[in-house]
């Protein structure tokens, strides 16, 4: 199944057609007018497409706005649409590459834990999860990043030293331990480079990784699995219950990689110290 990426572009691609069609309908009906009854229509149709000009003139405007604050926050927020997400994502790697030769830093292996509280969440139960997040990144030297949406980034850099299998099994432990104190929590799990740049507020994290895991957040909560990851990251864990599911996220530039269910087993919330 693809992902609703995909799914948009392909309804975006019917409107045109559709539209395409009413118009030739409409030009078809035009042409065998005569007199006043042709002049009213043509007229209704001028007017139709310039409100329809103008009212996405100013969605335009709306969105270039938003778009400059978001640059400057340092940060693009990424839309499901194909067409925007590329544009976006090319400015994040943009900004995160101007960042990182400003202050020098190098790129670092991330583990990614992404949380997307159910709507039905009160602010009460999102200020307990988030004081939970927190007490978790404190004890294994993790970053939570909240973000603009309610999501939740709970990331562990790769520091010298430490294997990627190991750090896994530390955030698979704090997956279990969460999960086991609410079970209704869905959540995604991903890896990939990323930069850290200081900011006012505290460090904070720009990589793929972290959308990828934002995207299978969405889709666990969507589809009602506790946790999920893509095949690569699946295959290096051996020994978790692992399953794959029909799902597929998807790039605009990337073959699509498949989507596995994924239960920590016991062990690791032991390994964690959880």
């Amino acid at each position: 199944m693809q992902s609703s990426g995909t799914s948009r572009a392909g309804h975006t691609t019917w409107q045109h057609i559709l539209l395409g069609i009413s118009v030739l309908a409409f030009g078809v009906v035009v042409a065998s007018l005569h007199g006043w009854a042709r002049d009213v229509l043509l007229f209704v149709a001028v007017v139709v497409a310039a409100g329809a000009w103008a009212r996405e003139r100013w969605y335009a405007r709306r969105r270039l706005r938003a778009l400059a604050l978001e640059i400057q926050r340092g940060k693009v927020e990424v839309a499901r649409d194909p067409a925007e997400a590329m544009l976006q994502q090319a400015i994040n790697r943009a900004l995160g590459q101007q960042c990182a030769a400003a202050t020098g830093q190098r790129s670092r292996l991330l583990v990614v834990v992404a949380l997307q509280p159910p709507i039905t969440y009160t602010a009460t139960r999102r200020a307990g999860l988030d004081h939970m997040l927190r007490s978790h990144a404190a004890m294994h030297r993790a970053v939570l990043q909240v973000e603009g949406n309610g999501l939740f980034l709970l990331i562990f850099p790769v520091t010298e030293g430490a294997s990627l299998r190991h750090i896994y099994s530390v955030a698979l432990g704090v997956v279990a331990s969460m999960q086991h104190t609410a079970a209704d929590l869905h959540l995604g799990l991903a890896c990939g480079l990323g930069e850290q740049h200081p900011q006012p507020h505290g460090a904070h994290f720009v990589a793929p990784a972290l959308e990828d895991a934002a995207r299978l957040a969405r889709m666990a909560l969507a589809w009602q699995h506790p946790l999920l990851c893509t095949e690569p990251v699946a295959r290096l864990l051996p020994g978790q219950a692992v399953a794959r599911t029909p799902l597929e996220l998807t790039h605009p530039q990337l073959p699509p990689l498949r989507v596995w269910t994924l239960t920590p087993v016991p062990e690791t919330v032991a390994l964690a110290g959880c």
